[in-house]
């Protein structure tokens, strides 16, 4: 087999995976690119532009050295290595990068050794399931757990840990495992934190209905809180469930505050506190949380995804474009990134790049245009595919309310709200107060009276009258 071994890790070039230990590493496909690369040539300079070359070819553009070092930040974090003091990834000022560790070719790949604790970043599960714009959670990170050099506990703990790794379709077995470790010794805080933030995931990927997952992340993370009230990752899942799941706004606002005291570098905690201050009315103070979230982890695409809905809704649509286009330079292949830049630049009044993202769009989903696109044409039929496609995702009631209302199809727009109402549906305070796109329909006494049940909280919460 075509494998590339150094240290504890394996490039496996024909499997296009990272493993350490055995287990895969989850790692976007350029990076693992650029990686790929750097391990082939260890120990020699890797110019910038034989990276260029051999990773973007003829696709340059003017923001490349933005987007390499974004890639490089990537290789960084799923080897552990520091960039100042280095054990893999080297730089060479002004000239490129070099790989020092000491590289073996050849033969099988290494067994799975028991489980590495699961990363404190789970971004990466919801960006392959289609959620960076297409529906962000509020607080898009519930999946960070807490973790210590050596996790141990009960084998279906650590099977638990593994699972969550392996990507949405392995997220059920992880709770029904971690289930089972609660059970074997439920004096462990840290396996009710982990199995609190799980079932607020099952929530945000659309794979258990929330009104199902959040009561259920609740009890777990109040029994991780009795156990050790010190448990950062425990107040976010619970915040997450007060807010979403009861509409809870004094409640949720506690515990997302007390997790930012306990842990000032737990990014989903940063990330849940914007996403409550952006339903609350509040997006100057979403955006000034989003960017601490950013400087945290500075590669993320789904805090650029963030950031971009937050100047969304403060109505600053270039500059929600710019960083979405951003975050599409980490990866571009997800159409859902596409179709929120369509209402941004409409709304920004360029009708061109509108068109020009809509075509993509309709590109990566297999509908490519042959002619003229009408932009009102193309948001009406993805609201409409979002109405008949069997699995539409997560936030589907609220983005077919958004673009309802966008077209002038107050009916349909209102709706969709009250089904999202009556679903309990973990989006909707994302939306109901903040989505620019349900300007059109503020005013109707049916809207009125759901944001008098949903959203009492949303005057309270900011001080200041929802927009």
């Amino acid at each position: 087999m075509d494998v590339r071994r150094f240290g504890r890790f394996e490039v496996d070039l024909a499997e296009q995976e990272l493993r350490r230990d055995g287990l895969r590493v989850k790692l976007q496909p350029r990076p693992f690119r650029v990686l790929a690369l750097l391990v082939d040539r260890s120990g020699s300079v890797v110019t910038h532009d034989e990276i260029r070359r051999h990773v973007w070819g003829d696709d340059t553009f003017v923001d490349f050295d933005h987007n390499l070092r974004l890639c490089i930040h990537q290789v960084r974090a799923a080897l552990h290595d520091d960039a100042r003091q280095p054990r893999f990834v080297e730089s060479v000022p002004r000239l490129g990068y070099r790989f020092l560790a000491k590289v073996e070719a050849g033969g099988a790949p290494v067994p799975a050794a028991p489980p590495a604790p699961a990363p404190r970043s789970r971004f990466a599960a919801l960006a392959a399931a289609g959620l960076l714009t297409f529906g962000l959670a509020l607080g898009s990170e519930p999946g960070a757990i807490p973790t210590s050099p050596a996790v141990q506990g009960p084998p279906e703990f650590l099977r638990g840990l593994y699972l969550r790794q392996a990507g949405p379709g392995a997220l059920e077995s992880a709770a029904a495992a971690l289930e089972n470790a609660a059970r074997v010794e439920p004096g462990r805080a840290d396996i009710h934190a982990t199995l609190a933030a799980t079932y607020v995931e099952l929530a945000d990927l659309g794979l258990w209905p929330a009104r199902e997952a959040l009561p259920r992340a609740e009890i777990a993370a109040r029994q991780a809180l009795r156990l050790d009230p010190a448990s950062a990752s425990a107040h976010v899942s619970l915040g997450i469930a007060r807010l979403a799941g009861a509409w809870d706004w004094d409640d949720a606002r506690g515990h997302f505050q007390r997790a930012l005291v306990l842990d000032p570098g737990l990014t989903p905690a940063h990330s849940a506190w914007a996403a409550f201050l952006s339903a609350s009315g509040d997006q100057k103070g979403a955006l000034a949380a989003i960017a601490r979230a950013r400087s945290i982890d500075p590669a993320c695409p789904l805090i650029r995804g963030e950031a971009g809905w937050y100047l969304y809704c403060a109505r600053r649509f270039d500059d929600a474009a710019a960083e979405w286009q951003r975050a599409i330079a980490i990866d571009p292949t997800l159409p859902g990134t596409h179709e929120r830049l369509v209402r941004a630049y409409r709304n920004a009044a360029r009708p061109d790049r509108a068109e020009a993202e809509a075509r993509e769009t309709m590109r990566l989903v297999g509908s490519p245009a042959d002619g003229p696109v009408d932009l009102r044409r193309f948001l009406l039929g993805t609201a409409r595919w979002l109405e008949a496609a069997p699995a539409p995702g997560p936030d589907a009631l609220e983005r077919r309310a958004g673009l309802y209302a966008s077209v002038g199809d107050r009916e349909a727009a209102l709706a969709a709200l009250e089904a999202a109402v009556r679903a309990r549906s973990r989006f909707l305070l994302k939306h109901l107060a903040a989505d620019p796109d349900l300007e059109p329909i503020r005013g109707e006494p049916r809207f009125q009276a759901l944001l008098r049940r949903v959203g009492r909280g949303i005057m309270a919460a900011s001080g200041t009258p929802a927009p």
